[in-house]
């Protein structure tokens, strides 16, 4: 009753870095709050603030009503100690109005520090009102000045499309900066963004000499990064013989992603081996692929790994775990799934003869323009089932489907002399 069709569906695919975690050699100032921004199957590691390593080591044990004095002064690095003092409430009451005062007032003499403070506490809401569109601007000042964490920091806002448009190129340009400062962070970030395929060509070898590079300078979450990619393609084994070489980088990218969880990647390589695109044609594969993407919700993935079942292709035909699989796919709104389910409830295979509901998801699958459903709404309307006959209305369902090239429903339509 109809062919099948897959719609391809967009998936962003990225994650969000915690900014601004450069470290200094004789670092003075760190604000120690946490980014909540998720990264799949990680926990996100403490972002550290700005760091600075132009002010005496004494200034940690100046008493605040010293650092105040020397800040009304115009030491624009006791206003940062003073900050910091008022963020984590050491010496002081606790106070992120003030901490952002402080950060302010470094900040307007020209200190990149605190030119990027006054980023995170807009950023974030600390002290004041949060406001993106002023971060991206002071982060836009310390990266400017080549401050690595103003980099980091601008560039995950471009990252994210945060007060600036999203731009996958600039923020990669950003990291890259920062990088080649030897920011220990913009190592991991610059190999996140090779391993996904952001701004730049998915180049999973890239990615692991990034990620290897963060390490040598000390960085755990680029340890962690490195630590799964590496399990991941330990597990995929890149040689022709298992149809996944470093010559088709369109199946070994889908593969780390839908090894890592990406549902919609485990939905295209599945059908990449279910046509023999790229790789070589192994219904096997194609199974397991889309039983992994069906497992984890992807209604694409549950029409496909029906249909296997309702063909017994890479497994036994079953056609009751078809309409299972069909139905979920069709209550997700999976037009290929509401049209093969209505099929199964038409002819009594699979499910229990009745064609009302059959009408039911025929229709649905139609309101999205599906040919082949609006073929099967216009058959019942012609035939009487579900429905009382109305040749008139199947004629004008035969012609919304014959006039989007539905073969069947051009058929009718000569049959009836239309």
């Amino acid at each position: 009753m109809g062919t099948y069709s897959i719609k391809v569906l967009s998936h962003n695919s990225w994650f969000q870095l915690a900014a601004c975690s450069a470290i200094f050699s004789g670092a003075l100032l760190v604000y120690d709050f946490i980014l909540q921004h998720p990264v799949p199957s990680l926990p996100i590691p403490p972002a550290s603030g700005p760091t600075a390593n132009t002010a005496p080591n004494s200034y940690t044990n100046l008493h605040p009503d010293d650092l105040r004095a020397k800040a009304q002064a115009g030491d624009s690095n006791a206003a940062l100690q003073l900050a910091v003092f008022y963020y984590n409430g050491q010496g002081v009451t606790k106070d992120y109005r003030e901490a952002f005062r402080f950060s302010k007032q470094a900040a307007d003499a020209g200190n990149v520090i605190g030119e990027l403070n006054v980023g995170i506490h807009y950023e974030n809401g600390l002290g004041v009102t949060r406001d993106y569109v002023q971060a991206a601007a002071w982060y836009q000042k310390s990266a400017d000045a080549d401050y690595p964490p103003g980099e980091i920091a601008l560039g995950y806002l471009y990252q994210r499309g945060v007060g600036v448009s999203q731009d996958y190129a600039q923020a990669m340009q950003l990291y890259q900066k920062a990088a080649a400062a030897n920011s220990p962070r913009a190592f991991a970030a610059v190999g996140w963004f090779y391993e996904h395929g952001l701004g730049v060509s998915f180049d999973a070898t890239q990615a692991l000499d990034w990620y290897r590079k963060g390490v040598s300078h000390g960085d755990t979450y680029a340890q962690a990064m490195l630590d799964q990619l590496q399990s991941v393609m330990g597990s995929i084994n890149f040689n022709p013989s298992n149809g996944v070489s470093t010559d088709n980088p369109q199946a070994a990218e889908l593969r780390v992603k839908a090894i890592a969880g990406d549902s919609q990647s485990a939905f295209y390589l599945g059908r990449l081996y279910y046509r023999g695109e790229g790789v070589p044609q192994d219904y096997g594969q194609a199974f397991k692929w889309a039983a992994k993407s069906a497992q984890e919700g992807n209604t694409s993935g549950q029409g496909s790994l029906a249909m296997m079942y309702e063909k017994g292709e890479g497994t036994a035909a079953d056609l009751y775990q078809a309409a299972a699989w069909y139905s979920r796919g069709a209550d997700g709104g999976d037009t290929y799934s509401q049209n093969k389910i209505g099929a199964m409830y038409a002819s009594g295979k699979g499910a229990p003869q009745d064609y009302g509901v059959a009408m039911k998801w025929f229709q649905k699958a139609a309101a999205s323009n599906d040919a082949s459903a609006e073929n099967n709404v216009a058959w019942l309307y012609e035939h009487g089932l579900g429905v009382p006959i109305d040749v008139d209305e199947a004629v004008i369902w035969y012609q919304k489907a014959a006039a989007r090239g539905d073969s069947d429903a051009q058929g009718n339509l000569k049959r009836l002399g239309r």
